[in-house]
């Protein structure tokens, strides 16, 4: 009960606070900040199951409290023309949609007619050839779908035990392997659970479709639209060989190009894996700007090829002292209730 009137406390002076403008920004350095989503979600069971996705309200919510504290929204496309003098702004704001899932795409349609807010979507082209299914979609839905409570892997010249509640736990892990042994512990998960068809997989609630070209190509018809290659398949920049990842990027801003006819010049890191080496490997491919997940906004003035990006986690109608506290940690400015 005490941590309820506390949250509720909370939302009440973070309601007042903006109403105020205690929010808003006042800078004299021009900066882009960049938010970033993933899946829109309405359905609350799915929301439990995919913690990166939020709900649309809230997201259009979050852009507008964005605005409302002095940022301009821009494409990701007018990000070099910022210098330019009709930019007088000194805040802007760049909206940016990993993966591709389809439960964007009419959000995303609307958004970019109605509100003409511009949008950039990381995809990885080969997923989107091949109707793939991402690999953390496919572990959660075989853990959850599992016959048995636990299942012996062999994972770094040990065979580890991991029962159905260690799905994050293998997440994880999986993360830190290099891109092949990744692949090969996948094997083994599919081997060890080959009574599970793609088709259950596809009907778990832990599973997400992406869009396919089509949808990709209708959504491009409106100038706010950007694409940008998020690799290959999803493999992490840091845990592939160097000329793996300078093929992988080349191929898949080809592809983007023969699909959609945008030529593409951003690269946005898988789970903002990343290193200066990496930056330097896609540069030479052709990349004019990458994307990591590093938490902080960009000064203009210091942009090189790499820009930060907030994790968007949506403006809610509670748990609103969480949201100040997160807004100011970004912005770096103190408040009293943070």
């Amino acid at each position: 009960m005490l941590k309820k009137i506390r949250c509720l406390t909370g939302d009440i002076f973070f309601r007042i606070e903006d109403s105020f403008g205690k929010y808003k920004l006042n800078i004299d350095r021009k900066i882009v900040s960049i938010l970033m989503y993933h899946g829109l979600e309405t359905d609350p069971g799915r929301l439990v199951c995919n913690y990166l996705d939020i709900t649309p309200e809230s997201c259009l919510k979050e852009i507008r409290f964005y605005q409302r504290q002095g940022y301009k929204l821009i494409s990701i496309d007018e990000l070099d023309c910022l210098g330019d003098r009709r930019y007088n702004n000194n805040a802007y704001l760049i909206i940016s949609f990993d993966d591709g899932f389809l439960n964007t795409f009419e959000h995303i349609r609307n958004w970019l007619k109605d509100e003409k807010i511009p949008v950039m979507m990381a995809i990885c082209p080969e997923l989107v050839e091949n109707n793939g299914i991402f690999w953390w979609d496919e572990v959660r839905a075989r853990f959850q779908l599992m016959k048995t409570d636990t299942i012996e892997l062999e994972i770094d010249n040990g065979k580890p035990y991991f029962t159905k509640n260690d799905m994050v736990k293998f997440e994880e892990k999986c993360e830190r392997l290099p891109h092949n042994n990744l692949l090969s512990l996948l094997c083994q998960l599919r081997n060890k659970t080959d009574y599970i068809s793609e088709d259950q997989i596809r009907d778990s609630k832990y599973y997400r479709e992406i869009m396919k070209w089509d949808d990709i190509n209708l959504l491009a018809e409106d100038n706010l639209f950007s694409i940008a290659s998020h690799s290959l398949a999803h493999e992490l920049a840091i845990n592939i060989p160097e000329q793996e990842l300078k093929e992988n990027s080349i191929k898949s801003r080809q592809m983007i190009k023969e699909k959609t006819g945008y030529d593409t010049k951003y690269y946005v890191y898988p789970s903002g894996k990343c290193s200066e080496k990496t930056d330097e490997v896609l540069s030479k491919c052709g990349f004019t700007h990458t994307f990591s997940t590093d938490a902080s906004t960009n000064y203009l003035d210091s942009i090189k090829i790499r820009l930060n990006r907030f994790r968007g986690i949506g403006y809610g109608s509670t748990n609103l002292r969480y949201y100040a506290h997160k807004w100011n940690k970004e912005h770096k400015i103190m408040s009293p209730i943070s």
